[in-house]
């Protein structure tokens, strides 16, 4: 019998802002398929992404165990560098209820002997973990147990040796994907690892703490797992290959592509690659694009050939455009990771990178600021220079600048982060790369208007979030013609011939930044985004960027990182409805509309109707009882009236609601 025999497993989040959200807590399903045959029961009680009071459900979890006498006695924490924070309440509330504390992950790995200055934890799993922590789960700690530190009854550290990295992956047995609660993001997108480790060298990632060299599973180990899959879920329709290394081993690839179509599985594919790589195998990338491959990431990092090899990135910026232009060819779409920041980079040259990404043609970026993770090279030169700035680990999310800059202040550099996202999800990143006007306008309204917003609006400081707010709607002045563009959807535009909108973002210091969506004689489509605000439009309105401001932060982050990464179905955050009601009656209350041609206005309504889908009718007849069985209305009993307002008033909330009604395919 095991040592430890009720086990719960969590992976804490950041407060901010998550660059993982798509990894699908593959790493903890992976320590739980190792040791689920020797426990009498293991969990994953919440999932911080998706959950609206994570700690508050973590905590009566631990309550119902001990109601039900299965006392949970090992909780395992995963945790990277910005969630240690949320780690150490995690595991305060584990050690409340009298649970042995057990952390691991890239923070906890490199700096174990910081873990210990928080007594909630019991000890620390080094490297990868699986080993290790079945040897921990089946024996108890112990100087025995490589890989592990731990703290005993007398309050004594032991650090004992490393553990050895598993050589051979396919020992391991695949994923158990049934430990997660029910995620709807992933009925429809999973995740396969197929490859540890890294060979590359780069100076500002901590890949090699945990994982070291690259190791790669068989073809056929990777397949028999992708097979699994697609006989068990006929819906999941996405797979992302979380590798660091994708095409470390050209051979092993090319006989994972020839066994997909040997064993006739059809998924859409999306996996990070180094540039280097893509360059040396083209014919690969062709046969990628054969099976399914639809994106493919990759690092980038800077249109600069100098900060490159501070970097030691091993690519120069010849190369990552001969690599895209091969993703081009092969019709495989491209997100560019970027990362500004670099102590010697003025602002005029931080502003030169969104203009680049869109210059050379990637289809969509990740924006980073460098970070000086612990584990990394950056790290132990920042920290022995004396540069580091912050210790604070929540910041470490790579959307705060927490080092030393030679022509910036940190504060600056975050400024300069969010006008850079905006001045390159413009509404021409939208409206000029999809077919369908209706897909465009959700993903602009979704992406630009809540999902990034939601990041800065919840991570700046409330004293200064407004001028990082006129920083991201100023990168996206200009005058938008898509006039050029032909849409397959754009008959919804005919009846609109010669009517303009206008919304002013109006700001504390009396600046006023409009933007005007006008469509012309021939029914065509031009965003104008500009200072000031202009008196010919049909529809004009106005709010205050503080009030905008408190319309975002009454999202919970949970909210707006689905709204960033997948979107989501209003169905399935039905119980949340009180967060909707509040979002929806803020708005409203915030919104003036300063003029309108009453005349036009039902017309123009009712055509804009044409760009609800389906579903939407399907929640409207919901909310109106005398369209179903579930009420019946009795005419002279008074309730008439009272059910039609409040039907009225459930449909208002949901018009208001509507981009978040939407479903944006997961890509």
């Amino acid at each position: 019998m095991a040592y430890f025999k009720n086990v719960i497993l969590v992976k804490a989040e950041g407060d901010f802002f998550d660059a993982s959200f798509f990894e699908a807590n593959i790493p903890i399903c992976y320590l739980s398929a190792v040791i689920k045959d020797h426990v009498n029961s293991i969990t994953m009680p919440m999932d911080m992404r998706i959950d609206l009071r994570p700690f508050e459900k973590y905590e009566n979890y631990l309550i119902k165990m001990e109601k039900e006498s299965r006392k949970c006695d090992l909780v395992g924490i995963s945790t990277m560098t910005a969630s240690f924070p949320n780690a150490i309440k995690l595991a305060r509330i584990a050690k409340k209820h009298g649970a042995y504390v057990v952390v691991g992950g890239y923070h906890p790995s490199a700096l174990p002997e910081a873990m210990f200055d928080v007594p909630e934890i019991d000890a620390v799993i080094r490297g990868e973990g699986e080993m290790t922590f079945k040897e921990l789960v089946l024996n108890g700690p112990s100087t025995l147990v490589k890989g592990l530190s731990f703290r005993d009854e007398n309050g004594v550290i032991y650090h004992n040796p490393d553990r050895e990295k598993i050589i051979d992956l396919d020992i391991l047995p695949f994923p158990d994907r049934d430990l997660r609660p029910n995620n709807p993001i992933f009925n429809k997108h999973e995740v396969v690892v197929t490859s540890r480790g890294c060979n590359g060298v780069c100076t500002f990632c901590a890949n090699n703490t945990v994982h070291g060299q690259w190791r790669g599973r068989s073809p056929e180990n990777v397949v028999a797992e992708l097979k699994m899959l697609y006989e068990k879920n006929p819906d999941l329709s996405t797979v992302h290959i979380w590798d660091a290394n994708f095409m470390q081993d050209g051979e092993r690839v090319a006989n994972i592509i020839n066994l997909i179509k040997k064993n006739d599985i059809h998924f859409k594919y999306f996996c990070e690659m180094r540039v280097d790589h893509i360059n040396k195998y083209p014919d690969l990338i062709e046969g990628l694009s054969e099976i399914g491959m639809e994106w493919i990431a990759i690092g980038i990092e800077s249109p600069n050939q100098e900060r490159l090899k501070r970097l030691k990135k091993g690519i120069t910026v010849s190369g990552v455009e001969k690599a895209i232009k091969i993703l081009k060819d092969n019709k495989i779409k491209i997100v560019g990771y970027l990362m500004i920041g670099d102590s010697e980079e003025t602002v005029e040259q931080i502003k030169e990178y969104p203009v680049y990404a869109t210059r050379v043609g990637v289809d969509k970026i990740m924006l980073a600021i460098q970070t000086p993770h612990p584990g990394s090279l950056l790290y132990k030169e920042m920290e022995k220079e004396g540069l580091i700035t912050s210790y604070e680990w929540e910041k470490y999310d790579i959307g705060h600048s927490v080092a030393k800059l030679k022509y910036l202040t940190n504060y600056e550099c975050e400024v300069l982060m969010d006008w850079c996202w905006g001045k390159y999800y413009s509404p021409d990143w939208a409206f000029s790369r999809d077919k369908s006007l209706k897909k465009a306008l959700f993903s602009y309204l979704a992406f630009v208007w809540i999902g990034y917003t939601g990041f800065f609006v919840h991570a700046r400081p409330k004293e200064t979030v407004e001028e990082n707010l006129k920083a991201y709607i100023s990168a996206m002045r200009g005058y938008y013609d898509f006039r050029k563009y032909e849409y397959t959807d754009a008959d919804y535009l005919d009846d609109l011939r010669g009517c303009n909108f206008q919304l002013t973002f109006s700001f504390s210091d009396g600046d006023e930044i409009s933007l005007v969506v006008s469509i012309d004689k021939n029914s065509k489509l031009v965003f104008e985004l500009f200072n000031g605000k202009r008196k010919d439009v049909f529809l004009d309105f106005t709010i205050k960027s503080k009030d905008f401001i408190d319309i975002i932060r009454c999202l919970p982050l949970q909210i707006t990182s689905l709204v960033h990464w997948a979107g989501f179905n209003f169905n399935n955050l039905k119980a949340n409805i009180q967060v909707f009601k509040t979002f929806s009656s803020m708005f409203i209350k915030a919104v003036r509309l300063n003029t309108i041609n009453y005349k036009r206005a039902l017309k123009y309504l009712v055509v804009g109707t044409k760009f609800f889908p389906k579903n939407f009718y399907k929640l409207i007849r919901e909310e109106i009882s005398i369209f179903n069985n579930k009420k019946k209305i009795g005419a002279h009993n008074g309730s008439l009236r009272k059910n039609l307002a409040c039907s009225v008033k459930n449909i208002l909330y949901k018009v208001i609601m509507f981009p978040f009604t939407v479903l944006v395919p997961v890509e």
